[in-house]
């Protein structure tokens, strides 16, 4: 593929969100202090939540979950709406024809969800295996069965999305860049310019915002890190496109297999190391009170932003680091395993985190960070 396309402004945003909900109770403080404070141990809102992966706050202060039902495709999958207060759920959308990985809305309070496609009998080791962006009208939302439309299709295994405020989907399509030995497509972002005016909401062209998605044989390397400021997007591979987050005219990608969280400057289709030396030796990290790009950042996740423009990276041990605006990186929560990719989403109105933890086939959770 060519080299990456700007697309929109730019200006990435968290969607308003309208109705104030009470504030649950805060999370207590336990273990080895870092960077001054102890890590926090999460406050557990929700259980039973099926196959739980990424998750965003939504209109009314809710938190909308993306379950992706079942490996095997016998369980549905679902969108659900978790109450933060009483950690009730609400199943908003259910078919066995989706496997949704990811959730986010728009300015309008549209839901997308990125549907992952698997077919479930293959370890995921298809070329193509049917991925694509679905979206639920707002209107349709309170429905008893809510029409969804896709938007975009063709994906290989697209895991995470975050909507912009200016009209742009991005997409984070996962690859299988294993190591196994065999030539798997590497990951990717893509941009897909929203076209909403006048109705029906459809999407345009993609731009590749990240990544090449070329194929990568086992034993290739991985990008020497850190990779330095100003370094065209297409001349660096990303092997495993995970968690997205947007700041700016900044977009965070955090690659699960290289141990790093990217940071794409838009406007310049340029690259760089933000956080994660490329390293694993310790599954908790290490590094706390240092320079973000010299620590260890096992096998990211999600991603979150606050209001300060800090960023929160869920690494798959449980434990929530953060990254300030000067690149100091320190670990404020130590919690639940949390096994396959899923999100994190930050609460402006709590200053609060809230995050899934899930080890299939056991039901996932929904944990709760105060800030």
């Amino acid at each position: 593929m060519g080299g990456a396309l700007v697309v929109g402004s730019g200006a990435l945003w968290t969607p308003p969100l309208v109705t104030a909900v009470a504030t649950p109770a805060a999370a207590s403080s336990s273990g080895t202090a870092n960077g001054g404070s102890a890590p926090k141990t999460p406050t557990l809102v929700a259980t039973e939540l099926g196959y739980p992966l990424g998750l965003s706050m939504g209109p009314g202060g809710q938190v909308y979950v993306a379950d992706f039902g079942s490996v095997d495709g016998t369980a549905p999958g679902r969108i659900l709406r978790v109450d933060p207060v009483n950690g009730t759920a609400d199943v908003l959308f259910s078919s066995t024809a989706y496997w949704p990985s990811d959730v986010s809305f728009d300015a309008a309070g549209n839901l997308y969800f990125t549907d992952y496609g698997w077919d479930g009998d293959d370890g995921g080791d298809q070329a193509h295996e049917g991925g694509r962006v679905v979206v639920i009208a707002a209107g349709d939302l309170g429905s008893d069965t809510p029409v969804s439309a896709d938007l975009a299709t063709g994906l290989d295994d697209p895991s995470y999305l975050l909507v912009d405020p200016d009209g742009t989907v991005y997409v984070s399509d996962t690859g299988e860049a294993d190591g196994r030995g065999d030539a798997d497509p590497s990951g990717r972002v893509l941009g897909y310019p929203l076209r909403a005016n006048p109705p029906p909401i459809a999407v345009g062209t993609p731009a590749l915002v990240a990544g090449t998605g070329a194929a990568i044989t086992g034993g290739a390397p991985l990008p020497v890190q850190p990779v330095p400021a100003g370094t065209p997007v297409s001349e660096v591979a990303v092997f495993v496109a995970f968690g997205l987050a947007g700041a700016g005219s900044v977009l965070y990608v955090a690659d699960e297999y290289a141990h790093v969280v990217y940071a794409v400057d838009l406007p310049s289709a340029t690259i760089k190391t933000y956080a994660g030396n490329g390293r694993a030796t310790s599954l908790a990290g290490t590094g706390d009170g240092a320079s973000a790009i010299d620590a260890e950042v096992p096998f990211p996740q999600g991603l979150a932003v606050d209001g300060a423009g800090n960023l929160y990276i869920l690494q798959i041990e449980g434990q929530v680091r953060r990254v300030d605006p000067h690149g100091t990186i320190t670990t404020v929560s130590s919690g639940a395993y949390v096994s396959d990719n899923v999100g994190i989403t930050f609460d402006p109105r709590t200053d609060s985190l809230f995050y899934i933890s899930n080890d299939y086939p056991r039901p996932g959770q929904l944990h709760r960070v105060g800030l």
